[in-house]
């Protein structure tokens, strides 16, 4: 199993807030992605991941349709797009 070292930001839980947009970025293979998946292990929050090489997720978010993003989100508290720049348009789909 491999040893999880300490990130700066153990603690995501201060950083999400509702109605709000988090980005973790960095340079590839720092960690980012087990640092998200080591939070959502913990949270509370009624979450859903999804991955944005999915052609679906990127279907509908590149589409700007609100009837197409709504279903996803609907009953969800935080919403997780690991890999979210690999969907066009995608921060004009989010706000």
């Amino acid at each position: 199993m491999a040893k999880i070292l300490p990130r700066h930001y153990q603690n995501l839980e201060s950083l999400v807030s509702p109605g709000q947009v988090l980005v973790l970025y960095g340079p590839r293979q720092v960690g980012k992605t087990t640092l998200l998946n080591s939070y959502l292990k913990t949270t509370t929050w009624r979450y859903r991941l999804d991955q944005g090489d999915n052609t679906d997720i990127q279907d509908r978010f590149s589409s700007g349709s609100f009837s197409q993003i709504l279903p996803i989100v609907e009953g969800l508290e935080l919403y997780v797009i690991d890999e979210a720049q690999k969907i066009p348009h995608i921060g004009e789909a989010l706000k």
